[in-house]
């Protein structure tokens, strides 16, 4: 079936970011046991560096990113997202948002997760930025959970001001996988009230600014 053939092939991309990122840095990853089994959810992150994007594949997931067009061309990691068939957005274009979410909505209801940095962009200094109510919206369309996470340590490997460079740095990168939010949940929080919930818990988990 389509589903398990994306599966297997989303096994394949997961272990080449492995293999990519290892020589450079390691991922730890606390709360695994928050992760769903095998229903379709929103992932919610935040976001400091295009190593977010290989990072998160070291959870051994599939999921689909929702990511601008542009992404695509950078090295390495445009070329996982190209597999990963990730769902691109022109930012800018009303109709380019309309279509993205319904296509996100869609493959959620055919049982394949989503993964969004609600930010829609990357943070230059770590701070959260505000968070945009797309992926908020399409979880609760779907009828699906969401699940947040925070990502520690990728800014420092390669900050948003300088993506082709990669520094070294013996904390690796950190993943932290909060409780899920029921689908239940979702549907009966009033959209604000859940996004500051998100933004909340995301920045629980982050070092003191």
């Amino acid at each position: 079936t389509p589903n398990v053939t994306r599966k297997w092939v989303d096994l394949v991309i997961c272990a080449w970011a492995k293999m990519t990122i290892s020589p450079f840095f390691r991922v730890k990853i606390k709360g695994h046991e928050n992760l769903p089994k095998d229903e379709a959810c929103v992932y919610v992150a935040n976001h400091q560096s295009f190593m977010d994007i290989l990072s998160v594949y070291q959870l051994f997931k599939s999921f689909k990113f929702v990511s601008k067009a542009s992404i695509l061309k950078i090295p390495l990691v445009g070329w996982a997202m190209k597999r990963a068939k990730t769902i691109t957005i022109e930012r800018e274009d009303r109709r380019s948002q309309l279509n993205t979410f319904r296509e996100c909505v869609e493959a959620l209801k055919k049982g394949t997760s989503i993964f969004v940095f609600p930010e829609g962009t990357r943070s230059s200094d770590g701070k959260l930025l505000k968070f945009k109510r797309g992926s908020v919206s399409m979880a609760k369309r779907a009828k699906v959970p969401i699940v947040p996470l925070t990502i520690l340590g990728t800014g420092r490997l390669m900050p948003a001001t300088k993506e082709y460079l990669l520094y070294q740095n013996n904390c690796g990168v950190k993943l932290v996988v909060h409780p899920m939010i029921s689908a239940k949940e979702v549907q009966e929080t009033p959209d604000d009230e859940l996004l500051q919930r998100l933004r909340d818990t995301i920045d629980a988990s982050q070092p003191p600014q």
